[in-house]
């Protein structure tokens, strides 16, 4: 039987895909947020008085403290407001602020001004702030955030509750004015997929999504890199690309792996690191996305079940609720 052709699952988390970058300065915006429940008018301005907000942390949730009683909760909207004191934006750079998750249908504004919507309570998302930023470094961003129930946003029932809040971490993100497409549905811009895996080789293909705001076409290097557990490169591969005005093509590559070690589920949960970079031509790191990459392949036999690495594999489904006492979703 040929093995299919899948995806790698290695990326572990969509927080793990954004650390340890070169080219980037993240900052976890974590404190200094304030909240209050319901629908205030103008929210969204710089000019409103929050001083008698709740003032609180993210990760942050409600309706668990009458869910947990058996009492119904509240399902409505929620409004955060924090100041985003940045100083004087930097020439040649770039802003971004993605929100791992947010319950159930986020509008963010910057300087009471829209810059999106997202929908949808389980997914990452960003949004570029570059062109809303005050000269003068201080800015307010605010978000509205909604629990009710919509027709169009999952999940519409269930044997669970369905919090509000911004309930996983959010981060304030500085790249290079040509990087990698930091706003394709809150990714860092890059995947890899493979092609061909078995015991003796693997073949992987990168994906990078880069973004060129500028007015002008650039000429520069795409390169990848595999690193194995004690931080030796294993296989690396690059070749120019020329990146268009006002564009977010993607651009692939191709890097050979020899022999693998095989990710191998709890006996042997082998990983790899893979880093991708875009250089200029001189050299120098405009932006860089290093991710944990576990190459393996299975396949499933309908009379005798699944196959990991061509050997049997016994799999036993568990489920989580991604809630827990005294915290709701914010965990």
């Amino acid at each position: 039987m040929k093995h299919p052709r899948i995806l790698v699952l290695a990326l572990l988390s969509l927080a793990a895909t954004l650390s340890v970058v070169s080219a980037r300065e993240l900052t976890t915006l974590d404190s200094g947020w304030r909240f209050q429940s319901g629908e205030p008018a103008g929210a969204e301005q710089k000019s409103f008085d929050d001083h008698d907000w709740q003032t609180l942390a993210i990760p942050h949730s409600w309706g668990w403290e009458d869910a947990q009683q058996g009492k119904n909760y509240y399902r409505g909207p929620g409004w955060y407001r924090r100041d985003l004191n940045l100083g004087q934006p930097k020439a040649g750079k770039r802003y971004f602020i993605r929100f791992e998750a947010a319950g159930s249908v986020a509008d963010v504004y910057l300087n009471g001004k829209l810059l999106g919507q997202h929908r949808g309570a389980f997914g990452a998302f960003c949004f570029e702030l570059t062109k809303g930023l005050s000269v003068n470094g201080t800015n307010l961003l605010a978000l509205r955030v909604s629990n009710e129930t919509n027709r169009d946003v999952a999940p519409l029932s269930g044997d669970f509750c369905v919090f509000g809040g911004i309930y996983r971490p959010v981060h304030l993100i500085e790249a290079n004015e040509i990087c990698f497409a930091l706003t394709d549905h809150g990714s860092p811009g890059v995947a890899w997929q493979q092609t061909v895996v078995t015991e003796q080789r693997a073949s992987l293909d990168v994906i990078a999504q880069i973004s060129n705001p500028a007015k002008t076409n650039r000429d520069l290097i795409l390169t990848a890199r595999v690193l194995d557990a004690a931080g030796k490169a294993v296989a690396s591969m690059e070749q120019p690309v020329k990146v268009t005005v006002q564009s977010t093509a993607p651009h692939a590559l191709r890097v050979e792996v020899p022999p693998p070690h095989l990710w191998n589920g709890l006996k042997d949960p082998y990983l790899y690191q893979a880093i991708v970079e875009l250089r200029t031509k001189d050299g120098a790191v405009l932006d860089t996305v290093e991710q944990p990459l576990g190459l393996r392949f299975f396949h499933v036999d309908p009379d005798k079940g699944f196959f990991l690495n061509g050997q049997p594999y016994h799999l036993h489904g568990v489920n989580r609720h991604q809630d827990r006492q005294d915290k709701g979703w914010a965990i």
